[in-house]
């Protein structure tokens, strides 16, 4: 009887650790998505009011760190703040940079040439998170496991991505 106790025990014991290990975890990829939706508002702003001032109603595709301190043109000495540095600071593809809430953020050229895409992968794969998430300009959130990696360019494959909400 006590042969088959201590196994069950140490069975239980294990699954509540996996979940209590997983909980950190499950917030960082909320986080993660709901910053891709922050950044997917930040875009419609960007579009909608010409904030490049080029005369085109068109997306900021460059980076994330750069809507952070945007400068409207080369003469312009006053930028503009359009995210917080938090997101600016965990751009993925700027030196230095620090991962935001367990993830860092990257703008992803898309599959359009008139969208946008951002994507969110884990800082350290499976302690701070495990999908990668990417946001479009139809402000669609997508997931896939890419192994810790951030998505190099946008063309979402129905069987491997999987559309959240």
């Amino acid at each position: 009887m006590v042969a088959l106790l201590v196994p069950a025990a140490v069975a239980v014991w294990l699954l509540r650790e996996r979940h209590e290990a997983r909980k950190p975890i499950a917030g960082n990829e909320r986080s993660a998505s709901a910053s891709l939706r922050y950044l997917a508002e930040v875009e419609e702003d960007f579009r909608q009011n010409d904030r490049d001032r080029n005369g085109v109603q068109d997306y900021w595709t460059r980076d994330v760190a750069g809507l952070h301190q945007f400068k409207v043109t080369a003469r312009s000495s006053t930028p503009v703040e359009l995210i917080p540095r938090s997101y600016a600071d965990a751009d993925g593809a700027a030196p230095g940079s620090q991962p935001r809430n367990g993830y860092y953020f990257k703008a992803v050229p898309p599959a359009g040439k008139t969208g946008f895409a951002f994507c969110a992968y884990p800082a350290d794969y499976d302690r701070t998170g495990r999908w990668t998430f990417v946001i479009n300009e139809e402000k669609k959130v997508y997931r896939v496991d890419t192994g810790g990696k951030p998505v190099v360019r946008w063309a979402p494959d129905p069987d491997t991505w999987k559309l959240l909400d």
